[in-house]
């Protein structure tokens, strides 16, 4: 598991072996936010600066659900969601992020 996120009230859990078993190979996000028109059908050619900040939290997430030090993928993980979520707070859209912690063996 990548993460979880909130878009609205729809919920994206993300797993990215099941989304992209090869997501690592190619620049294509997870979820890229900078393709939704969310709350603004009037935006621009160019993505608004914190679609693309938003989105790089995403390929954050999905990165550090790789990491084999489950440790440090959850601490990661927390403060990425964190910043993600007061990233969405300041540009005022209805979206957060989550972090699964890992499962210890």
């Amino acid at each position: 598991m990548c993460g979880t996120i909130h878009l609205g009230t729809n919920k994206l859990e993300i797993d990215c072996e099941l989304a992209d078993p090869f997501w690592w190979r190619h620049p294509d996000p997870v979820i890229d936010l900078t393709r939704l028109v969310l709350d603004n059908p009037e935006a621009g050619p160019r993505p608004e600066p914190w679609k693309v900040e938003l989105t790089q939290i995403g390929q954050i997430l999905a990165t550090v659900g790789h990491f084999r030090n489950a440790d440090l993928a959850d601490r990661l993980g927390h403060v990425v969601a964190e910043a993600g979520n007061d990233i969405a707070e300041q540009a005022k859209v209805d979206i957060r992020f989550e972090w699964t912690p890992h499962a210890t063996a």
